[in-house]
Parts: C-alpha cells; sequence; structure tokens
C-alpha cells in the first residue's frame, strides 16, 4: 500500500465583528483533485475522498492528510466509514471496496449479479454501522433500472430492497436508525420507515436534481437541488416548504447539525450557512469549488473543495451565547503564515 503524508501548509483567515472572532483554516492535502464528502469519525479521525480517485485519511484533527487508498483510474462517487476502521467507497464500472483496518488495505465488495452480471454503477452508499448498510444501484444493461440493496453483515451479502425504479441516479444516502431513511437522487426524494422494505417518492417529474438529503432528526429533514432549492420536511416526508439560494451557481452538498444550524456549499465558494430562519452567505472563505461539509460542532465545521483543499472554520466566541449566528455576510481575509 502507498502511503503519502505532507505536512500542510496553513493559511488563517479571521473575520472580526462586536460579538465573536472566527477563523478559517486553508490546508493543503497531498491531493490536487477536487475533494468531496469530508467526514470525521471522531475527534481526531477524518477521511476525505478525491476526484483522483483516492481516499485520504486524518489522524491529528484534520490539519495533516495522507492518502491510503490512490487508483486513479477509479472514479469514486459515493463514501461513507461508520467508525474509524470500516469504510465503503464505490463508482463507476462496478467499483466498490471497503476496509476494516482504516485504510490499510481495501479488498473488493461481493455484490450479486444484476441483469446481464455487468453493474454499471454504484452511485451512493451508506453504512449506519459496521454491519448494516444501503447502496445505490444503476445497472446500464437493463432500462430504468434503479436499486437499492441493504446488508445486514457488513456488506458480505446483500438483498435488494423495495423496488424504486425509473427514478434517476442516486446522490445521497441517509439514515437515521435501522428503519428510517431518506435518498437524493435526479428527480425524486425517496423515503423509507421500514428499513427499506418499502419507498414512498416525492416531488417526482418536478425537473430538479436532489443533490443530498440530510436529517436533523426523526421528522425534519432537509434536501438540496442542484440548483439551490432547499427543501425541507417537518413530518419526515411531507416537503411543503422551500428556500432559495443564489440560482446562478452549482451546489454540492448539505449538512445541518439541527434545526437551527446548518450549511450548504457549493461553486465558486459559495457558502451558506442556516440560522433556523434563513440560509445566509458567508463569503470569502474560498474562490474555487467547494463541494463537502461536515459539522463537529456549533464551533468547529469542515469544508473541501478544489485544487486538494480542506478548511476548517473555528469560533471563538467572547460571550458563551454567541455562536454561527454573527457569520451572516461576513467577509473573510486571509494571510498567509509560513
Amino acid at each position: 500500500m502507498f502511503f503519502r503524508k505532507i505536512l500542510a501548509l496553513i493559511v488563517m483567515c479571521v473575520s472580526f465583528n462586536s460579538f465573536s472572532q472566527v477563523s478559517w483554516s486553508t490546508i493543503f492535502t497531498p491531493s490536487t483533485g477536487t475533494l468531496w464528502d469530508i467526514q470525521f469519525v471522531n475527534d481526531h479521525i477524518g477521511y476525505v475522498h478525491s476526484s483522483n480517485g483516492e481516499v485520504l485519511k486524518s489522524e491529528d484533527e484534520g490539519w495533516t492528510w495522507e492518502i491510503v487508498y490512490p487508483d486513479n483510474d477509479d472514479i469514486i462517487l459515493s463514501m461513507s466509514f461508520p467508525d474509524e476502521n470500516h469504510g465503503w467507497i464505490c463508482g463507476w464500472n462496478d467499483f466498490f471496496k471497503f476496509t476494516d483496518d482504516g485504510g490499510a488495505s481495501w479488498n473488493e465488495v461481493p455484490f450479486p449479479e444484476i441483469g446481464s452480471g455487468f453493474v454499471t454503477e454504484f452511485d451512493a452508499v451508506y453504512f449506519l454501522d459496521s454491519l448494516t448498510g444501503y447502496v445505490g444501484v444503476y445497472d446500464q444493461d437493463i432500462s430504468g433500472y434503479f436499486d437499492v440493496y441493504k446488508t445486514t453483515d457488513g456488506g458480505l451479502t446483500w438483498t435488494v430492497t423495495g423496488w424504486v425504479t425509473s427514478i434517476g441516479f442516486f446522490e445521497s444516502i441517509e439514515f437515521i436508525d435501522e428503519d428510517n431513511g431518506w435518498i437524493a437522487s435526479w428527480s425524486s426524494i425517496l423515503s423509507t420507515s421500514d428499513g427499506g422494505d418499502t419507498w414512498n417518492v416525492h416531488f417526482t417529474g418536478t425537473g430538479q436534481s436532489y443533490q443530498w438529503i440530510d436529517a436533523a432528526d426523526s421528522d425534519n429533514i432537509y434536501a438540496l437541488t442542484d440548483s439551490g432549492e432547499v427543501w425541507s420536511a417537518d413530518d419526515a416526508t411531507a416537503f411543503s416548504d422551500v428556500q432559495y439560494l443564489e440560482l446562478d451557481e452549482a451546489y454540492f452538498e448539505l449538512e445541518v447539525l439541527n434545526n437551527n444550524f446548518g450549511f450548504v456549499v457549493g461553486n465558486n465558494g459559495s457558502l451558506y450557512h442556516w440560522d433556523g430562519t434563513t440560509w445566509n452567505a458567508i463569503v470569502g472563505v474560498a474562490s474555487g469549488a467547494l463541494t463537502g461539509v461536515h459539522i463537529e460542532s456549533e464551533s468547529s465545521v469542515w469544508l473541501c473543495g478544489s485544487g486538494g483543499t480542506v478548511y476548517r472554520g473555528q469560533i471563538t466566541p467572547n460571550d458563551a451565547e454567541v455562536d454561527y449566528f454573527s457569520l451572516q455576510d461576513t467577509a473573510c481575509h486571509l494571510n498567509t503564515y509560513p
């Protein structure tokens, strides 16, 4: 296994106002590709994958990163690490691999044949823990075949869940427990309350591509479209409320910590913070694409984006009541440190 580690060059960006001090640290990783889907499994260990077919790992709270899976021929579309040791990556051309030792080694995931036996894409993967997981599958040999498969033994065996054909490519999967889950797809939002035995389809035919879905709790769900619509439901299924971001940008990922705290990232440094009422723009953190977000707490947020770059936002309040609400419309000034 090829490992490469680099001491991160850190660029600090500090914003001041009358309430708090917010700093954004820019960390350059060993990858030159665009980073996607940053995830931290505990206070120290995080993972992110790149457009170059790489998986990177950090063991020091994100300040340095090493490449633990390098294969430039692979196109990784999705990644899921439920804990520090177990992880799954999937993508185009039958690509589906797992690690059970924190990225030290990787193996093919055994998967049943579909149709002619050739699976074109594993679009999205999500594991609740080291045993129970889901993967969204598209098979080009079967017209309109899109389905969700489930495992309860860590990926050794897979069974097809309720038939969900012709709903478009899967973008993201979210489960909060063994029963309740949601999927964002190109044309629809899917929901299940029985572990995937049946799926309900929402918003079919609206023409929007749903890029990401996340749950604040079992009732409050948020879904992001690629054109900047954020739909929300307060009863787990009826997505009736919509708010609009700047509509001339492309958006990639959404994460909510609770009903009063969340982030959306997108192209050209687009970054929005949710305060429970409004999505407020934060400017100046990055100029390139921001493609992933992980919320550690209301005082620590991780972003990733183009050029192999990771960003960490930390807040040092002057008052214990102060939080990211003061971040809206904040310009960030960069200073480079040796």
